[in-house]
């Protein structure tokens, strides 16, 4: 393959560099709740359909948000995120990776998870020390699959171009926040027919992290 010309990289962190042991079913079911009872989603809401952040962006558009319940839900996000990311393994190769790419190219986590759990699972393993940013979502008017992430991102490397930027991530709303901001998206054991039923059209699928450097010019 022709390898594209890139000078930075945005990681996705829970099952792309972390083996995460966040229970994402829980804290759906426990977000729902939360959305329903107080009247933002209604009962037979297609809940099935979406992951806690997009529920979440979902519901922000609503007139009755505010901070208040964004406080709320952030609080249930994070309780699941610190006890999922406890003891988290490294995903394989991910710091061979890092090690060889950290001095070449700028480095970015842009993660759903709240600042202090991406950094505190990092720092765990040694790995913040290769990031020159983290964008967790209190730097996000909207979590991913918004690109409102990735815009962030763009707009702190002004001299980075979006088409060399590329993106690596395992859900399809980490491919449909980089898409919509003109980044190309690499899968990383992802599921490809939920990507290409959202609408996500990967620029290559990966099943360990070595290979990435193949899509690096």
């Amino acid at each position: 393959m022709t390898p594209f010309q890139i000078k930075g990289i945005v990681f996705d962190m829970d099952n792309t560099l972390l083996k995460s042991n966040i229970d994402f079913p829980a804290m759906k079911l426990e977000t729902f709740n939360y959305l329903v009872a107080s009247k933002l989603l209604p009962e037979d809401f297609p809940a099935h359909e979406h992951t806690s952040s997009s529920l979440m962006t979902h519901v922000q558009s609503s007139g009755l948000w505010n901070g208040q319940l964004q406080k709320e839900i952030w609080g249930i996000f994070t309780k699941h995120e610190l006890l999922g990311m406890k003891d988290a393994e490294l995903e394989p190769g991910a710091r061979d990776l890092l090690q060889r790419l950290h001095t070449q190219l700028a480095m970015v986590i842009l993660t759903n998870n709240s600042y202090v759990a991406a950094l505190a699972a990092l720092q765990y393993h040694s790995l913040d020390k290769y990031f020159d940013y983290i964008v967790a979502r209190e730097q996000m008017e909207f979590m991913k699959p918004s690109p409102c992430g990735v815009y962030t991102i763009l707009s702190r490397y002004k001299q980075i171009a979006p088409e060399e930027w590329l993106s690596v991530g395992d859900s399809w709303i980490d491919g449909k926040a980089a898409q919509d901001a003109g980044v190309k998206f690499v899968a990383y054991r992802g599921k490809l027919a939920e990507m290409s039923s959202r609408g996500v059209v990967p620029a290559g699928a990966i099943h360990h992290l070595s290979e990435l450097t193949a899509f690096l010019g």
